[in-house]
């Protein structure tokens, strides 16, 4: 099983990854865990991110896509994995197309998770106090739904098109979401 988590910051992708992934045993494939391999490697690709990091920008995407693609590429022919917050943009999604494509592979599912943005809003404040997160201020939260609704939203309309998206109300505690994801993946 091949599968895509989407959702805004708070929604719970995260938790989820790690519920269905341990559940499926699939490898849980998250950008962020990507990028602090490749720069505690010190790899070619890390030193190419780090410039970018250093600088508080955003890695562009031929290399994040890069990194995607060798990971998947190194689980073999065949290997179930789960994505976190990737893809974020329908630019990158066009490339895993092509990266899974040249392996005989696709997407089965694309789960995307949906709530409303107060209770968000309250998940990433308390997640900031017990977690200490930088990017759970107020002011970084609401700068990271805006571009969620720019650059990410629209990929809900892209994988619709090719019947793979299941829309999911994550507004729940963690055990009723992962029962509707596990519902969602059953059927």
């Amino acid at each position: 099983m091949r599968i895509v988590l989407l959702g805004p910051p708070g929604v719970g992708k995260g938790t989820q990854a790690k519920l269905v992934a341990a559940k499926h045993k699939l490898e849980k494939i998250s950008t962020g865990d990507l990028l602090r391999a490749e720069l505690a490697n010190r790899t070619e690709l890390g030193k190419l991110a780090e410039q970018y990091m250093r600088q508080g920008m955003l890695v562009p995407d031929d290399i994040v896509n890069k990194m995607v693609a060798e990971k998947i590429a190194s689980l073999g022919p065949g290997a179930g994995f789960l994505l976190d917050g990737y893809p974020r943009t329908i630019a990158q999604a066009v490339a895993l197309e092509a990266a899974l494509q040249t392996l005989g592979a696709n997407i089965d599912k694309v789960i995307a998770f949906q709530s409303d943005e107060n209770t968000l809003l309250e998940r990433i404040r308390g997640r900031a106090e017990i977690e200490n997160r930088s990017d759970d201020d107020a002011q970084t939260a609401l700068n990271r739904f805006r571009i969620y609704q720019q650059e990410t939203a629209p990929l809900i309309d892209h994988y619709k098109k090719s019947d793979l998206l299941i829309e999911i109300n994550a507004s729940g505690d963690i055990e009723t979401v992962n029962n509707l994801v596990e519902e969602a993946l059953a059927g």
